[in-house]
C-alpha cells in the first residue's frame, strides 16, 4: 500500500468512494432491479472489478459496513449514505458475511450462492 496524502475526513478516499458504492447496490436490490448475482456480474463484467459490491461487502464484513456508513452518514447526513434497511436487517440477524458463513451470499454451500433469504428485500 502507499499512502496518500488527503484532507482528514470520515472515511478518507477509499471508504467515502466505497461505501456509497456498496449502499447503490443494495438500493437497487431493494428496488428490485437486479439479483445479488447479477449485480456482481455487472460489476465485474462491465467494470472490470475483481469483486462485484455484494461480494465485497461480504468479504469486508456486513457490520463493518454498517459502521463505515453510520461514521459516514453522521458526518455528511446525505441520503445516499444513509444505511439501508437491509444491511441493518442483515447485521441484526448476524448474517455478517464470510465471517459468519452468511451475509448476501450463503458461504456454506460449494460455490458460494445468493443468500436464499434475500430472493426479495428483507423485512
Amino acid at each position: 500500500k502507499d499512502p496518500v496524502i488527503v484532507q482528514d475526513t470520515t472515511g478518507f478516499i477509499v471508504n467515502r468512494l466505497l461505501t456509497p458504492y456498496m449502499l447503490s447496490a443494495i438500493r437497487l436490490l431493494e428496488m428490485g432491479t437486479g439479483n445479488i448475482a447479477d449485480i456482481d456480474h455487472a460489476m465485474k463484467s462491465g467494470a472490470g472489478h475483481p469483486m462485484g459490491p455484494f461480494e465485497l461487502a461480504d468479504y469486508i464484513g456486513l457490520d463493518v459496513v454498517e459502521a463505515m456508513t453510520m461514521n459516514i452518514y453522521q458526518d455528511m447526513h446525505q441520503p445516499h449514505v444513509s444505511p439501508p434497511h437491509t444491511l441493518t436487517r442483515l447485521v441484526q440477524l448476524g448474517y455478517l458475511g464470510r465471517k459468519t458463513n452468511k451475509g448476501f451470499y450463503d458461504y456454506s454451500v460449494k460455490p458460494p450462492a445468493q443468500n436464499p433469504q434475500l430472493r426479495h428485500p428483507v423485512a
